[in-house]
């Protein structure tokens, strides 16, 4: 009894974590592009699927304004919903109820944990505090990658290039990722329209990444074939 009531309490928290990002959102009226529990994913299309075996449970924004405020109550929404139940349940009501106060508590501690390897809500908002500018930006680039062009989307180009002439050790690898495919994008939309310091400036961040040998994200190794489509077509003439 204890085991299924530990397994239902951690299921029943999970759930309670994702409502509360969810009403932040909904509450700053920003939409939800996929939300996932357990293997189970709906997008914002309203298309329902399983993606596999997953224990764990996620929140996709469409933020079309990013700020540090509205990241740092999205980020933080999961946690206070955690921590709201424990507080308003009663200390004394049986095992079940106790054991879901506790998950509660134990959930909200664990995904504010500021883990290196892992996406944590801790780990977003130390980000958020640490690198705010650039996290702002991150999720900027994000949003106009995956919707409809804008004239927004070219006038990135310079924060994007200021953030990645700097220290690549700041920066998030999962970050570069973005940063990398939104250069490319831009280098294929503006074929030959690049200024020249533009040019050397998207050379150099292009060789700095190919030459960091801390850079350990499986993933970058597939990002960086862009970077030789992106060398032809900022060379290339019209």
């Amino acid at each position: 009894m204890v085991v299924l009531y530990i397994i239902l309490s951690w299921i029943g928290a999970v759930v309670i974590h994702e409502c509360g990002h969810c009403i932040v959102a909904w509450l700053l009226k920003i939409n939800i592009a996929r939300l996932g529990l357990f293997g189970f994913v709906i997008d914002h299309q309203k298309k329902f699927r399983f993606e596999g075996i997953a224990l764990g449970s996620f929140v996709v924004f469409r933020n079309a304004e990013p700020t540090v405020l509205n990241l740092g109550i999205l980020y933080a929404g999961g946690a206070v919903a955690n921590v709201l139940v424990v507080m308003l349940l009663p200390l004394k009501a049986g095992l079940g109820v106790e054991t879901f106060t506790l998950m509660n508590g134990v959930i909200a501690a664990v995904t504010l944990l500021p883990l290196n390897n892992l996406a944590t809500d801790g780990s977003m908002l130390l980000n958020l505090v640490m690198n705010p500018e650039e996290t702002v930006l991150h999720y900027t680039v994000s949003y106009f990658l995956t919707n409809e062009y804008t004239e927004k989307f070219d006038a990135l180009l310079p924060q994007v290039l200021s953030i990645l002439d700097g220290p690549l050790g700041k920066v998030q690898e999962s970050h570069i990722i973005i940063y990398l495919s939104y250069l490319n994008y831009v280098c294929a939309l503006k074929k030959g329209r690049l200024e020249n310091d533009q040019k050397q400036l998207v050379n150099k961040v292009f060789n700095a990444v190919l030459s960091d040998k801390k850079m350990k994200s499986r993933y970058l190794s597939d990002y960086m074939i862009g970077e030789v489509i992106t060398q032809r077509l900022i060379n290339s003439e019209d």
